[in-house]
């Protein structure tokens, strides 16, 4: 007679030999390639791309055992402190939100578990070359509008979103230009670059004109050093060319960007005062709330009454990361946010070695910079895009020959 030990120590003996017998690295390998590009080109399936990665992930250690990524102390630290905020009957809704957050930035952490995949460079310059190709004929031929009728644009669900993963394909071919010897690669990667400066500069997002003036030339100093006296007049004649080309072929096109650009310095433009004006109520909020905040996605028009009946339309948060996290967590959540920042880009730092680790260092500082202008975990769309590069290109082998 069958007893339930039995039955349980045979489901056991079917559940261990399928764990042997499946490679869960190449499961991971091809669902992460076919899940990237389809994120950025729909931005559907944001808890459920979590949700995937966490059961493979549980599956993997299982089977292999457990591997540290290095931010998982932090990584908790931040949430609780999140939790913390405002600790009142709207605790529940609080808490919800904050493990909305949790699932974006564990990406690192569950997919820290695979082992190096040997193709990941040659699966980022097709990705991001294809990218730039499909970008280009997108918003000329059927540009999304959503959200602002004159802000068209052609990756993800809302504009901002588009142009920080436009940012992230101009980086990649930044780097590769500058890391690679091959002068014809050079020149592909000069090109790849320009289709994405040129959907950076169409998409009209003034935060990413702000990131590629502060970091184009830090890059370029941090990655040619002692070089860069050499490369001084050609970077400067081909910027001048490709400047004059633009202008007499499409006026219109400059006139924009132009405006977009020196509009950054006005203090009297909308989108300016705006923010000026709820980044000064977010620090009076702190400063109301300095210990733990009116609480985590509540610094906006449905609980904080802004008495500027202008901008009130658009008072979700800050528009500012920071300033919003010191109002709605406080110093215990901004404190504990910030300490899980600080040892990933530390972490990236230290791997910064080769052509992908540099990429993914410099596209993590563009993130942050991006996020001076806005809070990006509202939509969380590109927190989840910035995050799944991380965790896919943490696990990369150095090569000598990755360039």
């Amino acid at each position: 007679m069958t007893t339930s030990t039995d039955i349980l120590k045979t489901l056991k003996e079917k559940f261990n030999t399928f764990l042997d017998k499946t490679n869960f690295d190449l499961i991971y390998k091809w669902a992460t390639f076919i899940i990237i590009p389809t994120y950025i080109i729909t931005a559907a399936l944001g808890n459920e791309i979590f949700f995937f990665y966490l059961f493979l992930a549980i599956l993997k250690i299982l089977k292999d055992g457990y591997k540290k990524c290095g931010l998982e102390v932090v990584f908790l630290i931040a949430i609780i402190g999140l939790m913390l905020s405002s600790v009142d009957e709207g605790q529940t809704k609080i808490i919800k939100n904050c493990l909305r957050v949790a699932r974006i930035i564990s990406l690192p952490i569950l997919m820290s578990q695979y082992k190096p995949i040997k193709e990941l460079k040659t699966y980022l310059i097709l990705l991001f070359s294809g990218l730039a190709i499909y970008g280009v004929i997108r918003i000329n031929a059927f540009p999304i509008v959503q959200g602002y009728s004159d802000r068209a644009f052609c990756f993800s669900n809302f504009y901002m979103n588009s142009s920080v993963i436009a940012f992230s394909g101009y980086l990649f071919f930044l780097t590769l230009f500058l890391k690679r010897k091959d002068k014809v690669k050079k020149i592909i990667s000069v090109f790849f670059a320009l289709l994405f400066l040129y959907l950076i500069a169409k998409q009209g997002v003034r935060g990413s004109y702000f990131t590629f003036a502060i970091l184009t030339p830090a890059i370029v100093i941090c990655e040619l050093k002692k070089r860069i006296l050499k490369f001084i007049p050609l970077i400067a004649m081909v910027i001048f060319i490709l400047l004059t080309i633009i202008k007499f072929t499409a006026p219109q096109f400059v006139e924009t960007t132009q405006e977009r650009v020196t509009s950054i310095f006005n203090k009297n433009q909308g989108s300016n005062r705006g923010r000026l004006f709820m980044w000064n109520k977010g620090v009076e909020v702190f400063s109301e709330n300095p210990i733990n905040g009116v609480g985590y996605k509540r610094f906006n028009k449905d609980h904080i009454d802004l008495k500027n009946d202008e901008f009130e339309w658009a008072f979700w948060h800050a528009h500012n990361e920071l300033i919003t996290m010191l109002a709605e967590t406080g110093l215990i959540g901004t404190l504990a946010w910030l300490l899980f920042k600080i040892k990933l880009l530390w972490l990236l730092f230290k791997r910064k070695k080769c052509l992908i680790s540099s990429f993914i260092l410099y596209l993590f500082i563009a993130f942050e910079i991006h996020n001076i202008f806005e809070v990006y975990l509202f939509e969380r769309v590109a927190y989840i895009y910035v995050y799944l590069l991380i965790g896919l290109c943490w696990i990369k082998e150095e090569e000598k020959n990755d360039v």
